[in-house]
């Protein structure tokens, strides 16, 4: 017989719940979460140990984070698991830093909120990233981000419309809509800061537009 209802529940609560195959006590009450707000580290050897230490000072009453991608022990995640992998495996969308990958293209950056709460985007270096030399690539990424925020918000929208009546007769829990647009809205401002930060610096944008005014005045004479 095809595995039933029960089976698929367990795989996604071992996927969840589990340090890979490792079902441990209370460890998955610790959430994930990167940057300055990771403050511990977990090292384990196959059937010998599995030890989560801090790596900073944790006041009482404070969450404790690990990481689901920047471990010591997952160095595969690194460049090709973030925001989107995280919701698929977890269920959940983490609280910035977000990490973005877009495998068509195979880029990847990082975005977090500063002091004063403005997100900064932070691209990888070298492959990772549009290469800033090259304009036609240049041109070609900002096509890329336009197009695919201009799909994505009529997307939404056709969801919206299409599904409306699911979310009155609670069909599809309201939880699970959150999720769905707390992601959609995510992923819309990632690339919004992608595009806006392939943008020509604006003396450039200047210069554009005055040989455009030459070439104008040109045209009349």
């Amino acid at each position: 017989d095809p595995p039933g209802e029960f089976f698929y529940n367990a795989v996604l609560l071992i996927i969840q719940r589990s340090d890979d195959a490792l079902m441990i006590p209370a460890y998955d009450s610790y959430n994930h979460r990167n940057g300055k707000w990771t403050n511990t580290k977990t090292k384990c050897v196959d059937k010998e140990y599995h030890e989560t230490v801090a790596i900073q000072t944790i006041q009482p009453g404070e969450q404790i984070y690990l990481s689901y991608n920047f471990c010591e022990e997952c160095p595969g995640r690194e460049h090709e698991y973030g925001t989107a992998e995280i919701l698929r495996d977890y269920g959940f969308v983490e609280s910035f830093p977000q990490r973005w990958h877009f495998m068509e293209e195979d880029w990847h950056f990082n975005v977090d909120e500063d002091e004063d709460g403005n997100l900064v985007l932070t691209w990888d270096d070298g492959e990772w990233r549009p290469d800033e030399s090259d304009e036609d690539e240049m041109e070609a990424a900002r096509n890329w981000f336009q197009m695919q925020i201009g799909r994505l918000r009529s997307a939404k929208n056709v969801v919206w419309n299409k599904y409306y009546n699911h979310l009155l007769d609670g069909s599809i829990p309201q939880y699970q809509w959150d999720t769905i647009w707390e992601f959609v809205d995510a992923n819309l401002v990632a690339m919004q800061l992608a595009l806006e930060s392939l943008e020509p610096p604006q003396e450039d944008k200047e210069d554009e537009s005055h040989e455009d005014e030459l070439v104008d005045a040109t045209t009349d004479i």
